[in-house]
């Protein structure tokens, strides 16, 4: 086989492929949003609103963290205190 006719069948292939491809793309774009408008029509919001404000947030986060690292510790120090016991 020649050279010219090597690279005429490879440019083939190349647009082959490149059809395919923008082909498949259409069809998966219209299926995901197909999938979307049914999500939106039947999908709650999945984020509820909350009632304290933002500057409020970040401090009601730490506080909770922090009560939760001191429960963990009373219980750690109370489980090392069982097994002192024992």
């Amino acid at each position: 086989m020649q050279i010219k006719h090597v690279i005429i069948a490879s440019l083939v292939a190349i647009v082959m492929l490149a059809g395919f491809n923008i082909i498949s793309n259409q069809r998966h774009d219209s299926q995901r949003s197909a999938m979307l408008n049914q999500n939106d029509q039947t999908a709650e919001p999945l984020t509820t609103p909350n009632s304290t404000p933002l500057g409020k947030q970040p401090k009601a986060i730490l506080d909770d963290a922090n009560s939760k690292i001191d429960a963990a510790q009373k219980q750690s120090n109370q489980q090392l205190a069982a097994a002192d016991q024992q």
